[in-house]
């Protein structure tokens, strides 16, 4: 994540963010996310399943992967 300087307007009221720097927190964080989390999120949610049916097993389908249920909480830098 992008380190900013905490910054205050002339009454010491804190500054506010650029919409580029928040867009750019927002685009790291996206492009930290692996595409097969979301290719299966998408699916899990009925988003992109196939029309015909042939998919929905996936909505309803428990998770069982350990390696998603640990979060990398520790790797979170804040905001």
């Amino acid at each position: 994540m992008v380190e900013t300087q905490i910054e205050f307007t002339p009454k010491r009221d804190l500054k506010r963010h650029t919409i580029k720097q928040v867009c750019q927190w927002i685009k790291q964080s996206w492009s930290r996310v692996r595409e097969d989390i979301i290719v299966k999120y998408f699916k899990k949610c009925g988003v992109s399943n196939s029309l015909d049916g042939s998919e929905d097993h996936l909505i309803y389908e428990e998770d069982n992967d350990d390696e998603e249920k640990e979060s990398s909480d520790d790797d979170f830098q804040g905001f």
